[in-house]
């Protein structure tokens, strides 16, 4: 009966170190680890520069664990197939290159997975070899009364990582400008003030931009008399006339050196011809009838008529 006891016993002793072994002593998996992010830095390359990628984990890796890089750009970007995060870290990183790009900007993007299935992306923005070119430099308005402040417009062929510009005014004694402006990364133009003094006559100002060794020069800021200001002139319209698609405008200065202009919100939207002896004229298509016109001198004057038919 011992023996038999004991057999039993050794025998529930093994079965239940099986069971233990089976369904909670074994050894356990390594643990593939989540992925968090791929991160860029800078986020915004040229062709033949490089960015450095972060993977990472949403906690401390329990052992090696090995990402894989899908490169769906491989046309573009030269990358790693794989990188690892050693056990212990919650990330690892490694360099990207950008081929030779001579024209265009766009997304590139590589996708990271683990061998748990866990998968985020992250994404390069590439500008051709030079960067990102000059497309315009111009001002919200185009005609501003002197003394008032006025707004300049920087835009670019395509977006940066953020990168300054350099200002100088040609008459910095007049419209006097930022030494220099900040532009934003992901944006494509900024906004910088120019700040004006009161003028006795119409002057015409330009603003030099420098950005990347390249310049560029701004599209011409007229100032005017203060409106009401000794030296303005007095502008009166004559004919406001919208008939069958076509408008006619005529209208007078006490200057007759002045320049008129059919103005909207400060930007010029066409020039009077001048007549002689202060008279002013301009004919030209408008296909839906406007309600009223504003004409504005360069010698500060301005005037608003509702228009006929």
């Amino acid at each position: 009966m011992r023996k038999r006891a004991l057999a039993a016993f050794g025998s529930a002793v093994l079965g239940s170190a099986l069971l233990a072994l089976t369904f909670g002593s074994a050894p356990a998996f390594a643990d593939p680890g989540t992925l968090a992010s791929l991160s860029f830095n800078p986020e915004v390359i040229n062709g033949n520069d490089s960015a450095t990628g972060v993977v990472t984990l949403t906690a401390a890796a329990t052992d090696d664990t090995v990402v894989s890089l899908d490169n769906f750009d491989f046309g573009q970007l030269i990358a790693p197939t794989s990188v690892t995060v050693p056990a212990g870290a919650t990330s690892t990183s490694f360099t990207v290159t950008a081929r030779p790009i001579t024209t265009g900007s766009g997304n590139a993007c590589i996708v990271a997975t683990t061998a748990g299935g866990s998968e985020t992306s992250g994404c390069l923005w590439l500008d051709a070899i030079g960067g990102p070119k000059f497309q315009n430099v111009a001002y919200v308005q185009q005609l501003v009364a002197g003394g008032s402040t006025a707004t300049g417009v920087i835009s670019l062929d395509s977006v940066t990582a953020g990168a300054p510009v350099q200002l100088t005014s040609s008459n910095p004694a007049v419209a006097a400008v930022p030494a220099s402006v900040q532009l934003p990364a992901f944006k494509t133009f900024v906004e910088f003030p120019v700040t004006t003094t009161a003028v006795n006559a119409p002057t015409t100002v330009t603003f030099t931009a420098t950005f990347n060794g390249m310049t560029q020069t701004s599209t011409a800021l007229t100032l005017t008399p203060a409106p009401g200001s000794p030296n303005a002139d007095t502008v009166r319209i004559t004919k406001a006339e919208w008939n069958r698609g076509h408008e006619t405008i005529e209208a007078t200065s006490t200057n007759p050196k002045a320049q008129l202009d059919i103005v909207s919100n400060g930007q010029i939207g066409f020039t009077l011809t001048s007549k002689g002896g202060g008279k002013f004229s301009a004919q030209f298509d408008e296909v839906n009838r406007p309600t009223s016109v504003t004409v504005m001198s360069t010698f500060g004057g301005t005037a608003t008529a509702a228009v006929k038919d």
